[in-house]
């Protein structure tokens, strides 16, 4: 296993290096950059191209027949993100799945996939966390994605007739059925995502503007928190953060960490959730 990771990371790696600088390295070069032999390199673009990358050597350098497809920049990424750091966050999300679910966590990413792929029904047992209670759901599966540090497959809701998503590690007794759905072609992931702010997704959306203490908005300058956010610079070195999200609880739970460095300047509805989450605080402790 530990070879093929090895791999499978060098050639992306020879895969990038062709990418950024086409016609500049022959395959003697690449031998000598990644120590390896060349059968081994010839192995490396063999591999490459049966990913349906056309790899040629034009008088003795190495290019790309045509640029790679989003698909396979997004592909040839996740492959080396898996097999990288152990501290990434794909790496950090797996685990923590693994921890959760156990033994089931890879029967329950098959199933789901399968059922993505073949077009087919799931039956799952979801606990309700607001009814704190087991319930059987069937879901037409459109697709997995993280949220934050949390696997969850979104798809039709059947008995609640509406988009929806669950966690991954919040199911069980997943099921594949034989029946089929058609994937509806107003579906977008991207959309449905883009104003989801953590894991919850309402189809009520909020306009939120909170305005950050100059002395972390550097911090929120170089980091992108959401989709749809719009920062602006104020002349007091302070920053103005906009963006429509469809929870306020979970956008008040990551305000709160910030204390008096962060001012909710709306909606009214924002800052009554915290001024309710901190009185509760304070009556527990």
């Amino acid at each position: 296993m530990a070879n093929i990771i090895t791999a499978t990371k060098r050639q992306v790696e020879i895969l990038s290096l062709i990418t950024q600088e086409p016609n500049k390295h022959s395959i003697v070069d690449i031998e000598a950059r990644f120590n390896i032999s060349n059968a081994t390199a010839e192995r490396d673009l063999l591999q490459l191209r049966s990913w349906g990358i056309a790899i040629h050597s034009i008088r003795g350098k190495l290019q790309l027949e045509k640029p790679l497809s989003l698909s396979q920049y997004r592909d040839a990424l996740a492959m080396y993100v898996a097999f990288s750091s152990p501290k990434s966050v794909l790496q950090k999300s797996l685990t923590l799945l693994c921890e959760q679910m156990e033994e089931n966590a890879l029967p329950a990413f098959v199933t789901i996939t399968k059922a993505i792929e073949s077009r087919r029904v799931l039956k799952f047992s979801h606990y309700n966390i607001w009814e704190d209670k087991k319930e059987t759901r069937t879901l037409n599966p459109y697709g997995i994605s993280l949220l934050g540090q949390r696997w969850v497959v979104v798809g039709y809701a059947n008995e609640h007739s509406e988009l929806r998503h669950y966690a991954i590690e919040s199911m069980t007794k997943i099921k594949l059925l034989e029946q089929t759905f058609t994937l509806s072609p107003q579906f977008n992931v991207a959309k449905y995502y883009e104003n989801v702010f953590g894991v919850w997704h309402y189809k009520k959306t909020f306009d939120v503007k909170i305005q950050f203490d100059k002395s972390v908005a550097h911090i929120i300058q170089n980091r992108r928190w959401h989709t749809n956010q719009i920062l602006k610079p104020q002349n007091d070195g302070s920053l103005i953060m906009e963006a429509t999200v469809t929870s306020l609880h979970e956008m008040a739970s990551w305000i709160m960490p910030w204390g008096k460095l962060a001012k909710v300047i709306e909606p009214k509805e924002l800052k009554e959730k915290i001024c309710n989450l901190c009185r509760e605080i304070l009556q527990n402790n």
